[in-house]
């Protein structure tokens, strides 16, 4: 037997939000990817391995954000950063770092990246943490 449902009640449903992403490691981003087509909030629309795929991405799909690998060819996270953000100014731009470093994270933040995330966090703080950031 099924009940009746009213529509009205439902809260609205929210868009996925779109990103791309970029790492040189091939291994990264398929781990990357894997773990974000898990997750129903997140879209992934985008795979780069260096600079120039992701500015192109970027200025072609215009995501919601773009998580990009701090240390790749092409001038690593900075270059992608700065670059991203004139071409799509409305994307939020997401370093992605093995390494925790005070000076990579301010250097990132100086190009515009609204966050800096380091790739032993576990998936579900990383998940969690692209989703506020899309969000804020």
């Amino acid at each position: 037997m099924s009940l009746p449902c009213d529509t009205m009640d439902l809260p609205p449903s929210t868009p996925a939000i779109s990103l791309i992403i970029a790492d040189d490691a091939p291994d990264v981003r398929a781990a990357l990817a894997r773990l974000i087509e898990g997750d129903q909030r997140l879209e992934l629309i985008g795979i780069a391995a260096d600079v120039e795929q992701v500015v192109e991405l970027a200025e072609e799909l215009r995501p919601d954000l773009a998580v990009v690998d701090v240390r790749m060819p092409g001038g690593g996270g900075y270059e992608s950063c700065r670059r991203i953000l004139q071409r799509s100014p409305n994307t939020r731009v997401v370093a992605l770092s093995a390494f925790n470093s005070p000076s990579m994270r301010r250097r990132m933040a100086e190009a515009g990246a609204v966050d800096y995330l380091t790739k032993g966090d576990t998936s579900a703080d990383l998940l969690d943490r692209l989703v506020e950031v899309a969000r804020a």
